[in-house]
């Protein structure tokens, strides 16, 4: 769990005074707080009898709008977690996140809820930030918060192999997919002090690193195929390499590493697969799929960082 922690907020690995560092700080704490009022704690809804926590947030039929919320609360955790930041450890900050945890646990994502909107909400958007969120803010909360704010996931995402909501309950899992969800398994695993579902999410990724021969997953050349047949490399494949590395950097030199042979051939990928197509910092845009879309989408810079975190995990002589 601390090495998760140090995944997410740097631990003490890093100097706060460092130029590039000290405006990461900055930019993360100005969306928090900032003197014009707008960053997430500011217009954080107080009042006793409130029907959410920001305005902006109030539906009950749109899913995203849930992964949004712990989206914004584990970006306020880390400010109150980075040391360097004008927010660590501020009591009011802390006390208006674990708040808002409860009432999201109450309102919006607990065991009795039923699904609607978006699948991959319940079981990979809200569980992952909210894994985050436990982890960032464990300190803080009791056993009994702990151990009612992980019913949820183990409710919406009980196995990764397979889907349990709305229009995927029973569907295999596959790809980025399926590795999303063994990390979900797997954090929540580490959090609960429960050895059976981290390694439930550790060995259900194994097939994912078997080579394809038709429809989706990587194949020999190189080509990295999801949606049947949709290069799709700065895509689902870099999710697929960022889980990968997640996963064999949490659990690798613990008493769970991972094992899986097939798990291996990630590394081969990154000289055959990845490298290739990544140009000046940008993925190409043959194999962007619907990324093409977003505003944003086409930098490789996340994937350059998830090679750091892969190499951390590798064996000696690949890392």
């Amino acid at each position: 769990r601390q090495k998760w922690s140090d995944k997410l907020t740097g631990g003490a690995l890093f100097n706060p005074a460092d130029p590039d560092m000290a405006a990461n700080l900055t930019k993360l704490a100005d969306s928090v707080s900032n003197a014009d009022h707008t960053g997430l704690w500011d217009r954080v809804n107080k009042a006793s009898n409130r029907t959410n926590v920001w305005s902006d947030m109030t539906s009950t039929t749109d899913s995203s709008q849930i992964s949004t919320a712990y989206a914004r609360l584990k970006t306020m955790a880390l400010a109150y977690n980075m040391y360097g930041t004008p927010l660590y450890h501020n009591i009011a900050l802390r006390d208006d996140i674990v708040s808002a945890m409860e009432w999201m646990y109450t309102n919006r994502y607990n065991e009795t809820k039923s699904p609607y909107g978006n699948w991959f909400d319940w079981e990979i958007g809200v569980p992952q930030a909210l894994n985050d969120l436990i982890v960032l803010m464990y300190g803080q909360l009791t056993q009994g918060q702990i151990t009612k704010y992980i019913k949820p996931i183990d409710k919406f995402c009980p196995d990764p192999k397979a889907g349990s909501v709305l229009g995927v309950k029973g569907v295999k899992m596959t790809g980025a997919n399926l590795l999303d969800k063994a990390l979900v398994a797997t954090v929540r695993g580490v959090i609960g002090n429960n050895s059976a579902r981290i390694l439930q999410g550790r060995d259900a990724i194994g097939p994912e690193f078997a080579y394809a021969d038709h429809g989706d997953g990587v194949y020999q050349d190189g080509s990295l195929v999801q949606h049947t047949n949709i290069a799709y490399t700065a895509g689902y494949g870099a999710v697929w390499l960022s889980r990968a590395a997640d996963m064999t950097f949490l659990l690798n030199s613990s008493p769970w590493p991972v094992t899986d042979p097939n798990v291996n051939n990630v590394y081969q990928w990154v000289s055959d697969t990845f490298e290739p197509v990544i140009y000046k910092g940008l993925y190409m845009d043959m194999v962007n799929g619907r990324g093409m879309s977003r505003q944003a989408s086409g930098s490789a810079r996340g994937t350059i960082t998830t090679l750091l975190r892969l190499a951390e995990g590798a064996p000696a002589d690949v890392a």
